[in-house]
């Protein structure tokens, strides 16, 4: 078996792996591919702060998604570069053209350009400990062993007893596990949310009673969509003008429907609305059309999407108030699926 058959069927086992919930698989891909794909990042945008942000996108999303990736139809390494470079183009001007020298390299001529800009490897190392400290504190708990008359969990790769099945490109039971972490974390934000509001710091505690707010509706958009296997969460993040916004997209590719959770956003003037676009086919189609509240955040709930095999991204622009057939205004908010 050759150097580059070994290396796919290695990185394919850790792929099952992180779909079984073993995060320290994800610590493995990370060690051999978060140099190139920072690298990638760091060129394409100029600015290492953003590309480190786009590398911890990237292997959070592979730590929810990877049950919906078939690395036999592709290998893992070229698969993860395609999304550092989508991530990443997304933060850019539509007018820009930085991104195109890369489009026409061969696998390998491109990671000899990324080679000549690796970053250093205690960098990296603190990346990589901030991302799997992330991972572990929503990372779902394996089941225990089979009991007798049960059967085991299984992978690619024989029987794997005390893990759980993967069915489908998510499993209902981490979007559970990841739900109820979240709620304990609610629980714990809100005593302490109580404790501030006693001792008088009223503008703090209003800030994390926004915050409590706001996750508590992630959470309750998860669990409701849970029961379906395809379920999808998608985190949109802000763009160089609006670097404070963030989002949750929670999305059934079955039916097409779904909920955005947005916050950090400004109240739009008069004259202008915010607008969710989907990227499907290759252009953008409007979602919907919606405002904040005073404090930033928003609510909006879509169906009809595209075909989810047609659809690869999602934008947040500001456009003229109603809405408009196609984007013009900058975009606030970007997310790129896995």
């Amino acid at each position: 078996m050759s150097t580059a058959s070994i290396d796919s069927a290695f990185d394919a086992r850790l792929l099952a792996q992180i779909a079984s919930g073993d995060a320290k698989a994800v610590g493995k891909l990370f060690d051999r591919y978060a140099s190139l794909a920072y690298s990638l990042a760091r060129q394409l945008l100029g600015d290492g702060a953003r590309a480190e942000q786009t590398i911890f996108e990237l292997f959070v999303r592979l730590w929810h998604e990877a049950g919906g990736f078939d690395p036999s139809r592709e290998e893992v390494k070229t698969r993860l570069l395609q999304i550092t470079y989508a991530i990443a183009t997304a933060q850019l001007p539509a007018s820009t053209d930085v991104a195109l020298r890369f489009e026409n390299l061969t696998d390998i001529e491109l990671e000899e350009v990324l080679a000549k800009e690796l970053p250093p490897a205690e960098f990296l190392e603190k990346l990589k400990t901030k991302l799997m400290a992330s991972i572990n504190l929503e990372r779902p708990a394996q089941l225990p062993p089979t009991q007798a008359g049960g059967s085991a969990g299984t992978s690619p790769y024989g029987p794997q007893p005390g893990l759980r099945k993967v069915e489908g490109s998510r499993a209902v039971w981490p979007i559970l596990a990841f739900g109820f972490g979240i709620i304990a974390s609610l629980l714990a934000v809100y005593s302490s949310f109580n404790a501030r509001k006693l001792s008088g710091q009223l503008r703090e505690s209003t800030i994390e009673f926004a915050a409590l707010r706001q996750e508590l509706k992630i959470t309750q958009a998860q669990l409701g969509f849970a029961l379906s296997p395809q379920t999808e969460v998608l985190a949109l993040t802000g763009q160089p003008s609006s670097p404070a916004a963030r989002a949750k997209l929670v999305w059934d590719p079955a039916d097409g429907q779904g909920i955005l959770i947005a916050s950090g956003l400004a109240p739009a003037p008069a004259d202008k609305s915010y607008q969710l676009w989907v990227i499907a086919g290759g252009r953008p189609v409007s979602v919907a059309v919606f405002a904040v509240d005073s404090s930033g955040t928003a609510e909006i709930r879509f169906a009809h999407l595209p075909p989810a095999d047609q659809v690869f991204a999602f934008n947040i622009t500001l456009e003229l108030s109603g809405g408009v057939a196609e984007p013009t205004g900058e975009k606030l908010l970007s997310g790129a699926r896995l």
